[in-house]
C-alpha cells in the first residue's frame, strides 16, 4: 500500500537554488509540516518553482560583493546555494591581505597625526579636529577584525531566513517578494564611490597629505556599508512583516481560516519575531564598537562645532567639518533607529489588530483558543531588535542618546565659561588701545 503522504506528494525534485539537487518534496514537507499532509500546499505551488531571486542573501548579494572587494565580509557566495563562511579560503587569504595593507597604512596615518597633536603649536580647536581623526582610524583597524568574527553568526542568520521564506511560500501559497535588490545595488555604488569625499581633506587646512587618503577611503566605505547593512535588513523584516499580515488579513476576509491554519500563521510569525530579535546578533561585536565609537564621534563633533563659532572671530574650516560630521552622524543614527523602530510597528502592531478583531467577533471556540494563543505568543516573544543583550535598537535609543549628548554639551562647555574666549580678548585689546 502506498500511504496518503506519498499520494500527495510524488518525489518530484524542484531547483529553489538551495543547492544543486534538493531533496524530495515529500522531504521537504516533512520539514516545513506544521499540520498534516492533506492540509499542505497544492503540487503547483512547488513545480517549476524559483524562489531563489528572493532569497534574503541573493536580495542583499550587491552589498556583499562589495564589502567582499574592500575585504570586510569574507564569505563564499556560490552562484547556486547559501552563502558559507571558512576560515582557510582563498576569499579569507584576499580579506587578510587587503586588511594587512590597510593596517600599514593607518599605523602612518596615526603615527603622522599623533606627531602633530602632541605638538604645541596647535590651537584647542585643532587638538580636538586631530583627536577625532585618530579615533575613527581606531575603526578601520579592529572592524574588519570583528566583522571576519561576526561571519559565521551572519551566515547562520542567513540560513534561518532562507527557512523562514520556505515556510512562507508552505503557509501562505505565495512567494516572499522583498524587492531590496534595485536599493541593494544603488547603496552598493554609493559606499564604492563615497570613500572619495576623503580627497576634501587634502584642501582645508589642517590638509591630509595624499598618502593618508586611501586610509580614510577605507574608513568611509566601512562605515557606509554598515549603516547599509542595518538599514536594509531593517526593511527585509518589515516587508515579510507587511506580507504576513496582508496574506493573514486575505484569509480573514474570505473566511478560509481553521484553528489549524491560524496555528500555522502562528508558528510563522514566531519564526519572523525570532529572526527579528537575531538581527541584532547576527554582527553583534561590530555593532556594539559601531554605536559606540559613533556616539562618541558625534558628541565630540558637536563640541567642536559649537566651541569653534563660540571662541573664534571666524569660523574656522575645522568647526565647519565638524558641524557637517556630527549632522550626517546623527541622520544616519536616526535612519537606523527609524527603521528599527518600522519593524517593531509593522511585524507585531498590524497583526496583533487583526487578531484581537477575530477574537472580538463570534467564532467557533477553537478558532479562539488559536487566536488567544497566537497573542500569547505575540506578547511573549516581542519583536525587539537587541544588540548582545545590552541595549535595543528603536526611538527610544534615540532619545536617549539626543539627551546624553546634550549633558555631556552642557559639561564640556563648562570649561570653556570661565576663560575668555577670541572675541572678548579682542575688544579687551581694542578698549586698552
Amino acid at each position: 500500500m502506498v500511504s496518503k503522504q506519498q499520494k500527495f506528494l510524488p518525489k518530484e525534485r524542484v531547483r529553489v537554488g538551495l543547492q544543486d539537487t534538493l531533496p524530495t518534496i515529500s522531504e521537504i514537507g516533512s520539514k516545513f509540516c506544521i499540520g498534516n499532509p492533506e492540509e499542505l500546499p497544492p503540487i503547483s505551488i512547488w513545480k517549476d518553482t524559483d524562489v531563489s531571486s528572493e532569497f534574503f542573501h541573493n536580495q542583499l548579494k550587491p552589498l556583499f560583493i562589495t564589502m567582499r572587494v574592500f575585504g570586510l565580509f569574507p564569505i563564499t557566495l556560490p552562484s547556486r546555494g547559501g552563502p558559507t563562511f571558512e576560515l582557510f579560503s582563498s576569499i579569507m587569504a584576499y580579506s587578510m591581505c587587503i586588511y594587512a595593507v590597510t593596517t600599514v597604512i593607518v599605523c602612518f596615518i596615526v603615527g603622522d597625526l599623533s606627531s602633530v597633536l602632541f605638538s604645541e603649536k596647535i590651537d584647542f580647536l585643532t587638538t580636538i579636529f586631530y583627536s577625532m581623526l585618530i579615533l575613527v582610524m581606531f575603526i578601520s583597524i579592529s572592524s574588519p577584525v570583528l566583522l571576519w568574527l561576526d561571519a559565521s553568526n551572519y551566515v547562520h542568520y542567513i540560513n534561518k531566513w532562507t527557512e523562514f521564506q520556505m515556510l512562507f511560500l508552505k503557509v501562505t501559497r505565495n512567494t516572499l517578494s522583498l524587492n531590496v535588490k534595485k536599493r541593494c545595488i544603488f547603496h552598493a555604488f554609493c559606499c564604492s564611490i563615497s570613500g572619495i569625499a576623503a580627497i576634501q581633506f587634502h584642501f582645508f587646512n589642517p590638509h591630509l597629505r595624499i598618502w593618508q587618503i586611501p586610509g580614510f577611503f577605507s574608513l568611509i566605505t566601512l562605515v557606509n556599508c554598515f549603516v547599509a547593512i542595518w538599514v536594509t535588513t531593517c526593511e527585509t523584516l518589515s516587508t515579510a512583516g507587511k506580507s504576513l499580515s496582508r496574506n493573514f488579513k486575505e484569509e480573514l476576509r474570505r473566511k478560509r481560516y481553521t484553528a489549524q491554519s491560524i496555528g500555522q500563521y502562528r508558528i510563522l510569525w514566531l519564526r519572523l519575531s525570532q529572526l527579528v530579535s537575531r538581527s541584532g546578533g547576527a554582527m553583534e561585536k561590530t555593532s556594539c564598537l559601531f554605536f559606540a565609537v559613533h556616539l562618541f564621534i558625534m558628541t565630540m563633533s558637536l563640541y567642536g562645532f559649537l566651541y569653534g563659532i563660540t571662541s573664534m572671530t571666524e569660523i574656522p574650516v575645522q568647526s565647519i567639518g565638524m558641524g557637517i560630521a556630527s549632522a550626517i552622524a546623527g541622520s544616519a543614527y536616526f535612519r537606523v533607529c527609524n527603521a528599527a523602530h518600522k519593524v517593531h510597528l509593522n511585524v507585531k502592531t498590524e497583526i496583533k489588530e487583526q487578531l484581537k478583531f477575530v477574537m472580538s467577533s463570534r467564532e467557533r471556540q477553537d478558532v479562539l483558543i488559536e487566536v488567544n494563543a497566537f497573542l500569547n505568543t505575540i506578547s511573549s516573544n516581542p519583536p525587539v531588535i537587541s544588540v548582545a543583550g545590552f541595549f535595543d535598537v528603536n526611538r527610544e535609543m534615540l532619545r536617549s542618546h539626543a539627551s546624553t549628548v546634550v549633558t555631556y554639551m552642557i559639561v564640556l562647555l563648562q570649561f570653556n565659561m570661565g576663560q575668555p574666549n577670541d572675541r572678548q580678548m579682542n575688544a579687551t585689546q581694542n578698549t586698552i588701545k
